[in-house]
């Protein structure tokens, strides 16, 4: 698989808007090393529907999936990208950059809200999972959007604790399989760190293994399938 970092099309995600020169882990666009972009891409252009981002933060993953995707990709995030700049003085200098980027594409849609209060009527081939990493949301995003979903999910930063224990739950309940894995090295230690699975059962496969929280947010999303 061509590293997609390599690519003028893509390589300007990375670069460092201080020095134009060089590429930035800390100030690029994009918040993926490149072998993780390279993933994403892969798989947006395998599909034949639409995908969905939940976590957008500057648009460069929303860069890639638009690129791909040959139908629409939803875009979630509860900040626009502009809020997420926000004011400061070296990510300013990426913002137009992005913004007329993303213009080009007509397959986007924008949405800015909280994920749990997003309804797609649409199905979707694939979903990309990177928004808050804690157990909680990550539980609540993959109950929210796997009914629509038709084939791929894919989680960034596995590394961290809720995404793993959510992604592990769901290969030992078989409500998916992992089929591909890229690497990343984050202070000197190479790690898995983007998992894409293949959906196999509906969300019910999966209710058993969620721990007993008191929590209205999950319960809420719990609520259809409690009742059964």
């Amino acid at each position: 698989m061509n590293n997609i970092k390599e690519n003028l099309e893509f390589s300007w995600l990375w670069v460092d808007p201080n020095n134009p020169e060089k590429q930035s882990a800390k100030w690029s666009i994009i918040r993926m090393q490149g072998n993780e972009a390279s993933l994403l891409h892969k798989y947006c252009k395998l599909i034949n529907g639409n995908s969905v981002e939940v976590g957008r933060r500057y648009g460069g993953s929303l860069y890639i999936m638009a690129s791909a995707t040959p139908g629409t990709v939803y875009s979630i995030d509860i900040k626009s990208i502009e809020r997420c700049i926000g004011d400061n003085k070296t990510r300013l200098k990426f913002k137009d950059k992005i913004l007329n980027n993303l213009s080009k594409f007509s397959n986007i849609k924008m949405i800015i809200d909280r994920s749990d209060s997003v309804v797609i009527n649409d199905t979707y081939d694939l979903l990309f999972i990177d928004s808050n990493h804690g157990y909680i949301n990550v539980l609540g995003d993959t109950i929210h959007y796997w009914n629509n979903l038709t084939t791929y999910a894919i989680y960034h930063d596995y590394h961290t604790i809720g995404v793993k224990t959510i992604v592990d739950a769901g290969v030992a309940c078989g409500l998916f399989k992992i089929i591909d894995i890229a690497e990343s090295k984050r202070d000197g230690v190479v790690q898995p760190s983007l998992v894409v699975v293949k959906k196999l059962k509906e969300i019910d496969a999966f209710l058993k293994y969620i721990p007993n929280y008191n929590i209205e947010y999950i319960y809420k999303l719990l609520s259809p399938y409690l009742d059964k």
